[in-house]
């Protein structure tokens, strides 16, 4: 009865042998179905880093375009300046030479007088005029230096922002948002 008890013992032996294999190849399958979905959503991730660093690129050179708007805008609002001091500086010589005209016109007649009083107070009413520009003008150009800045952060922003999705992987609609949510 011995060899009998063997085989038995050898059986239940070879078929719990079978069962561990079973199980391993069965753990088999089931973690390179994981490993599989894990290089799909990989692939997925990188797929959109180019998309997104073409995005940055865009925004670069958008960003290259404006300043480069800005600049000429800037050489504009400079010229528009000067214009004004020296609008402002002929202004000042006119209302001088008025002044002049009037002290020596003293003992000239009734009307000479009248005239050259019209035309000092035309010459107040401009200077009031170019003093509300030269306020214009000021609040242009602390407004442009301050979009300067501006711009030139948006980049160091934008990339930062790039950098970081790409590696979490983040829609370039959720990236856009961010983006707009830190410029707000």
């Amino acid at each position: 009865g011995t060899l009998k008890a063997d085989l038995a013992k050898q059986a239940a032996l070879a078929s719990d042998i079978q069962k561990k294999i079973d199980e391993a190849r069965s753990l088999h399958s089931s973690s390179q179905k994981e490993i599989e979905a894990m290089e799909k959503s990989f692939k997925k991730v990188e797929a959109k880093v180019p998309a997104l660093e073409a995005k940055v690129t865009d925004a670069k050179k958008l960003n290259a375009g404006t300043l480069s708007e800005r600049k000429s805008l800037q050489k504009d609002v400079d010229a528009a300046a000067a214009k004004l001091d020296s609008l402002i500086g002929d202004h000042g010589a006119k209302y001088l030479k008025i002044e002049a005209m009037l002290k020596s016109a003293d003992g000239e007649g009734g009307e000479i007088r009248q005239q050259l009083m019209a035309a000092k107070s035309q010459v107040e009413e401009n200077a009031k005029q170019l003093a509300v520009m030269q306020k214009g003008m000021d609040a242009t150009v602390k407004a442009h230096a301050a979009d300067k800045a501006k711009l030139a952060t948006f980049v160091t922003k934008e990339e930062a922002a790039a950098l970081k999705a790409s590696k979490c992987g983040l829609t370039d609609e959720e990236l856009l948002g961010g983006i707009l949510s830190e410029e707000s």
